[in-house]
């Protein structure tokens, strides 16, 4: 079976983010952890499902102690933005 016979599938056994909010029985998901053959019909599947994707900003991190930190940001992703109960089946 091809992976994207089954995205539902996929998706249930990748990790979750909560690194921005989601709506009450919502949950989100790195869209890099798709592999890249299988994004096309993952994206379909959750809008189907009623997500979304959503483009998280870049975020800055400033790393060392006080007097010798340094600072760089962090590249923004896309999120799978969907709800919980679609990942059931």
């Amino acid at each position: 079976m091809r992976v994207t016979d089954d995205p539902r599938a996929l998706l249930a056994g990748l990790p979750r983010t909560n690194t921005l909010p989601t709506p009450p029985g919502y949950t989100a998901i790195h869209r890099e952890e798709v592999p890249e053959d299988d994004r096309e019909a993952c994206d379909a599947w959750v809008a189907a499902q009623g997500g979304t994707l959503r483009r998280m900003p870049p975020a800055r991190r400033t790393t060392g102690r006080a007097g010798h930190s340094q600072a760089s940001t962090l590249p923004g992703g896309v999120v799978y933005v969907l709800p919980e109960a679609a990942l059931r089946g």
